[in-house]
């Protein structure tokens, strides 16, 4: 099953591609195939942190005790892409870290899927029609596939 052109897939590890397309795969033996418009991917560089905080002043707002220092690395070399597909027809919620599944019943997971439904706006197609309006996000579920090619 080949993926929809959602991005320039070459530099992808093949474990990525076969995880994603296992999704797009169970997704389209559903009744509602994925839409190619809510698969998103993104990719982020690796950043290493050199002198490390010790704690936080403010846990709710995230602040630091002491400043820290950090290197940001090259894409080219380490980083770590993430692929979320967003549909009704999902049962649940899934998530794949470098090609195993991993439960999403952490409540960090939680708090960050709840902000993505919370945060999302209308998804417009090109033709600025609206896709899914903000409030019917509450009614999609999302799978995630994240890889990293560096150790983690």
């Amino acid at each position: 099953q080949p993926l929809p052109d959602v991005c320039d897939c070459s530099w992808v590890p093949p474990f990525f591609l076969s995880t994603l397309a296992r999704i797009v795969a169970d997704s389209m033996a559903s009744e509602a195939a994925v839409n190619p418009a809510l698969i998103v991917t993104h990719s982020a560089p690796t950043n290493i942190a050199t002198i490390k905080y010790w704690g936080k002043r403010d846990s709710k707002l995230n602040l630091p005790i002491n400043s820290s220092v950090s290197v940001t690395l090259n894409q080219d070399d380490l980083r770590a892409t993430t692929t979320v597909v967003a549909s009704k027809a999902f049962p649940a919620d899934r998530l794949w870290l470098n090609n195993v599944e991993e439960p999403v019943t952490n409540p960090r997971v939680q708090a960050v899927l709840r902000e993505i439904r919370a945060r999302a706006g209308d998804k417009l197609a090109e033709d600025g029609s609206v896709l899914v309006a903000k409030a019917d996000w509450p009614q999609y579920h999302f799978h995630i596939v994240s890889e990293n090619n560096f150790p983690t």
